[in-house]
């Protein structure tokens, strides 16, 4: 160098920045210049160092990335089962059915709380993890318990298809009697039964029948779970037997058929209910004036359209049957379906 820059350059300070804890602390151009083979001795060295650490860190996310997506596609797991079940409830079917409101509420519900305690403990662990404070085995643990108990994916999602195929079926059955008003609940046919002379009632009794899957959802939540598995989710379900169907659908179309031939009378109305009964899986109830008269009506295999005595003669000859025990007349039955 000439004179002028080695003049500039004594004016120059220094300061070291780095990993290295080194003898002095060079403050001049000149002191920091004799560090120079140090620093290229040591330069390899540091880089074959940042490689391994890459390898290990890179094995490690490896591992997190794989349980995080189990658990990410938990939650959307009880995201998809959110928007099936908020649909259900928007059918009309459903809406005409308060039992069955009931039972997808309560599944609601529960799938609702366990995500609840599902996401407090990923929102503890995850954190723990990552900064070494905890295993990823504690994350393991945490879906593997989800995976054994009732609130698993499998369970969950066959419960709502069952559910979907029930509502599938009442709405098939529902479209065999168009000339029947379907009525929520058992306020909705006191009120309207009394509003006319006679009416008769399609009744669907195995709408409230209990839910064991529904019960292991609760018990579950309560610590109260056994420890036998939960019960399948299609287990005894109505809709699922070929008779009972079969059974139903014949008593729908005779109903069907009677009211239609009963079409625009004032005192015959025709309804249709779901309510817990003695009889398996449906009956007819027949009301006069209000109140229940038969609860195992059954119209003439031959439609006909009926007067408001004649059909309230029918209901009293029924009545008559139960209590006498005398000769059964030809539109009562002892059993419903």
């Amino acid at each position: 160098m000439e004179d002028q820059e080695i003049e500039k350059v004594s004016k120059l300070s220094c300061k070291f920045h780095g990993d290295f804890l080194l003898d002095e602390s060079p403050v001049t151009f000149e002191d920091s210049s004799s560090l120079q083979e140090a620093a290229r001795t040591a330069r390899p060295w540091r880089r074959a160092g940042r490689s391994g650490e890459g390898v290990a860190a890179k094995l490690v996310r490896q591992i997190s990335v794989r349980l995080i997506q189990e658990a990410q596609r938990a939650l959307e797991d009880f995201s998809e089962l959110k928007m099936r079940y908020n649909d259900l409830l928007k059918s009309r079917t459903v809406q005409q059915f308060q039992k069955i409101i009931k039972h997808i509420k309560r599944f609601m519900i529960f799938c609702y709380e366990f995500e609840l305690g599902f996401q407090r403990s990923l929102a503890t662990k995850l954190p723990a993890i990552r900064g070494g404070g905890e295993d990823e085995a504690e994350l393991a643990e945490i879906l593997k318990k989800r995976a054994s108990c009732p609130f698993n994916s499998t369970s969950l999602n066959q419960w709502l298809e069952c559910t979907e195929r029930e509502v599938s079926t009442l709405e098939s059955i529902v479209q065999l009697m168009p000339n029947t008003q379907v009525l929520p609940s058992q306020n909705h046919m006191y009120k309207e039964t009394g509003r006319v002379r006679n009416a008769l009632l399609f009744v669907f009794t195995a709408l409230d029948s209990s839910d064991q899957f529904l019960t292991d959802l609760q018990k579950h939540l309560e610590g109260s779970a056994s420890g036998r598995n939960s019960q399948d989710p299609e287990m005894d379900k109505w809709y699922l037997s070929k008779d009972l169907h079969k059974a139903i659908i014949q008593k729908a179309r005779l109903f069907s058929h009677f009211a239609k031939a009963n079409q625009g009378k004032d005192d015959i109305r025709f309804f249709a209910v779901g309510l817990t009964d003695r009889f398996k899986r449906s009956t007819i109830y027949c009301f006069e004036d209000g109140l229940l008269v038969s609860d195992d009506y059954v119209p003439p295999s031959e439609p006909e359209a009926l007067t408001g005595q004649s059909l309230s003669q029918q209901c009293a000859a029924a009545v008559l049957h139960a209590s006498t025990g005398s000769a059964q007349h030809h539109r009562i039955q002892s059993g419903g379906l």
